[in-house]
């Protein structure tokens, strides 16, 4: 007779069939290798919560401490699952009762979690995209863990991370300001975005003194982007001199380096219709339809813009960790770096980030919040840069890691740069709607950039004020 799992009945108990519930899950024997063999636990001295108190001894010799299950959900990914998989193995050498048990779901993963702890059987962690968890904060997914966090910075538990990391998963009820709100999360991972730059290319054009150049901005991009660019006859690109996202959250790092903004101080209001943005966003729209150093969409031939840039045809394109490992696999050299502002002062990037929260109802809260803590040490985040994948959340792991020194310090600048994806901007009930608009106008040039920002200042304000979001501020 088939063996009878939680998932199983998770389908019984809503009327589904059992198939819905366990999309994107591997078969049995792949869903085994998700477990370690070896029952774990994370401290000797200290409770590890429900089933895990070590029994008083009046002997001398140690009791070990009951196995204790942690239920963890993650998005499903060959290459997150050949993280986990090295995450198990750590866990397995240095706490030896906890067993980790995981089930890997298509993205996101908070509908899954949502089912799941409807149905009466949540997980005791999961993980979470800092876009979207203020929506399931909003339905008590996941606990309130300010306090325990508040404790742990105060003994310098987190010292050696940025606060744009810490506080992505923090929510803002009220205030919207800087620094406010309570944690709901740890951060785990983070993919900032960088420029990056064709080696070849540049020497082909004559440029090549250009690539040791540490400092680009939006305007020093611009200027470059000119005099790589090659045009064949009828006006089609040969080699752009820039690429850039088709996303409108994406435009947030050249808008920064303009000197524009998403909101103003207070975090209540938006600006992005201000003269800076609109002038920032006038230039970058401009790059790909009047002086065209831009591809427009398709121009190029290939689906990424890492293609186009590996097969010699793109010399600079704004891109993210992720495209950084991609590149590592081809034969393009290459230099990663840093957009900062036009104006003296400090860089910032988009980051978006990962995290692991405990889930409301979690039977084994205690292990849960260990676990959170000791996904953050050294050890641990070393495996998030050996997975070609993301980036740790500390920087002196990237610091200590095997990246090439050529742009080691580049991704050091960025972690210390990183910046949260402001949540107004990519709220799931409207982001749509800001997609479409700012779509009409970067593509085509069908709308107006000043007529476009101001409807986006519209709605984002509209957000902030009718759903009580947090701010960009983080």
């Amino acid at each position: 007779m088939p063996r009878i799992t939680r998932r199983h009945f998770l389908a019984a108990s809503l009327g589904l069939p059992a198939l819905l519930v366990t999309c994107g899950q591997p078969d049995e024997a792949a869903l085994r290798t998700g477990t370690s063999a070896v029952p774990r636990v994370f401290t000797n001295s200290q409770t590890s919560g429900q089933g895990a108190r070590s029994t008083p001894s009046t002997v001398a010799t140690p009791v070990a401490p009951e196995p204790v299950e942690l239920w963890h959900f993650a998005w499903d990914d060959p290459i997150e699952r050949r993280l986990w998989f090295a995450v198990r193995q750590q866990l397995a050498e240095d706490f030896p009762h906890i067993q980790l048990r995981q089930e890997f779901y298509g993205r996101p993963v908070e509908e899954t979690v949502a089912i799941s702890a409807a149905a009466g059987l949540p997980p005791e962690v999961a993980s979470i995209q800092d876009m979207f968890f203020p929506r399931w904060i909003e339905q008590n997914l996941y606990v309130n863990i300010q306090t325990l966090v508040s404790d742990w910075l105060g003994n310098n538990g987190a010292s050696d991370i940025t606060p744009a990391a810490l506080n992505a998963f923090r929510y803002y009820p009220e205030a919207k300001q800087p620094g406010r709100g309570d944690y709901y999360g740890l951060p785990w991972r983070s993919n900032p975005r960088l420029l990056f730059l064709n080696e070849d290319i540049f020497r082909r054009s004559g440029l090549a003194g250009r690539v040791s150049d540490l400092r680009w901005t939006i305007e020093t991009v611009e200027e470059a982007a000119q005099q790589l660019t090659e045009v064949r006859p009828g006006d089609r690109l040969q080699t752009a001199g820039i690429g850039f996202p088709d996303s409108w959250f994406q435009s947030l790092p050249w808008l920064w380096s303009g000197g524009g903004d998403v909101f103003d101080d207070t975090g209540k209001v938006s600006t992005v219709a201000s003269p800076e943005a609109e002038s920032t966003l006038r230039r970058i729209q401009a790059w790909r339809h009047t002086m065209h150093i831009a591809p427009r969409v398709g121009e190029l031939g290939a689906d990424t813009y890492v293609q186009n840039f590996a097969t010699q045809r793109l010399a600079m394109f704004l891109g993210s960790a992720n495209d950084m490992y991609r590149l590592r696999a081809t034969d393009v050299a290459w230099q990663a770096r840093a957009l900062h502002p036009n104006e003296d002062g400090e860089s910032r990037t988009l980051a978006a980030f990962d995290g692991l929260a405990i889930v409301t109802g979690s039977q084994q809260f205690d292990t849960a919040w260990e676990f959170l803590r000791w996904a953050l040490r050294p050890e641990v985040q070393a495996l998030v840069i050996d997975s070609e994948y993301a980036l740790p959340i500390l920087p002196q792991v990237i610091a200590a890691s095997h990246v090439e020194p050529h742009y080691r310090a580049a991704l050091l600048e960025e972690t210390n740069a990183q910046r949260s994806l402001p949540i107004g901007v990519t709220y799931p009930l409207y982001s749509p709607v800001i997609a479409h608009h700012y779509h009409m106008m970067m593509n085509g040039g069908y709308a107006p950039v000043p007529d476009t920002l101001r409807t986006l200042q519209s709605l984002l304000t509209f957000i902030l004020d009718r759903q009580d979001l947090p701010s960009q501020w983080q």
